[in-house]
């Protein structure tokens, strides 16, 4: 995300308006471009350098941002239930309990939970209803997602996977041995779809699984919980975030003429009124922008 990377981005939106100047900058249509051109090429390597300058600040920032960007509902994505699950994962590991709240709404039914569920990645079928329930403590979501969660565990799942839900599981149960454990294995990746060694950033979702026992489990409880010894967890990055609990900014905020994403990016997401409308089809998307997505 540095200068040059933003000038590109600059140009293709200028080039954007010339093509449709009579948009409305609060319109579906121009939020799903603009912020699809801003994301189309995202600069990985910023977490490298954070993790080698150890400024934790700015590493959260950055997972900040690339999280809010995520939660735009204009943004088309194949299965957007799987992306939820992760962005709530790594929302619990930066403190930003706005997003997780806008992903997982306390006063969500549990039968909506059920049925956004349906069809998804075994794991996050289960998980997902699974990390609501821990986190808001609902009685009646634990009862349901708890022997949906011990059924999960009984079958033919990638290790990483069994252990996710199973570190869950063992926070309810208040077990930390077996969570701490449970957790060790989880952040123990070893499928590149999911973790590159040679990017050398953390796996921010085991952060996060790392956070939820900071909310479930009394402060005592989470003080014996060991940290992973794994090449992809931080131990100096999360004694940061756990110290550490001031306003999360941007990472780079947006110049004009796109500064207006600025606000929208930082705002509470409930307070817009497009939250849940429709994406934008993309037979609607007209075919002379194609090229300006790739910078």
């Amino acid at each position: 995300m540095n200068q040059a990377y933003f000038d590109a981005v600059i140009r293709r939106y200028q080039k954007m308006e010339e093509l449709d100047p009579g948009w409305n900058r609060n319109s579906l249509k121009h939020l799903n471009w603009v912020l699809r051109l801003y994301g189309g090429n995202a600069d990985f390597k910023v977490q490298a350098g954070c993790l080698s300058r150890r400024d934790w600040k700015s590493l959260s920032n950055y997972y900040y941002q690339c999280t809010r960007y995520n939660l735009f509902p204009t943004l088309m994505h194949f299965d957007y239930t799987v992306v939820q699950f992760w962005d709530a994962l790594t929302a619990i590991a930066l403190g930003d309990h706005d997003s997780f709240e806008h992903i997982f709404p306390k006063d969500e039914p549990l039968e909506k939970l059920i049925k956004d569920s349906k069809g998804a990645h075994p794991l996050v079928r289960e998980g997902r209803i699974l990390l609501a329930g821990l986190w808001y403590q609902n009685k009646q979501i634990l009862e349901y997602t708890i022997p949906k969660a011990q059924m999960y565990l009984a079958r033919k799942y990638p290790k990483p996977d069994l252990a996710l839900v199973a570190y869950m599981l063992a926070l309810h149960e208040h077990d930390v041995a077996r969570a701490g454990e449970c957790l060790e294995t989880a952040c123990q990746i070893t499928r590149s779809t999911e973790w590159e060694p040679e990017e050398k950033k953390p796996w921010i979702y085991g952060h996060g699984l790392y956070r939820l026992a900071a909310r479930v489990l009394p402060e005592d409880e989470f003080n014996r919980l060991p940290m992973p010894n794994c090449k992809t967890f931080c131990k100096e990055y999360a004694q940061w975030c756990n110290s550490h609990h001031e306003p999360l900014q941007l990472y780079t905020p947006f110049p004009e003429p796109m500064a207006f994403l600025n606000d929208m990016f930082t705002a509470n997401y409930r307070n817009y009124p497009w939250i849940g409308l429709d994406e934008v089809p993309c037979h609607l998307i007209p075919p002379e922008w194609g090229e300006l997505l790739y910078l």
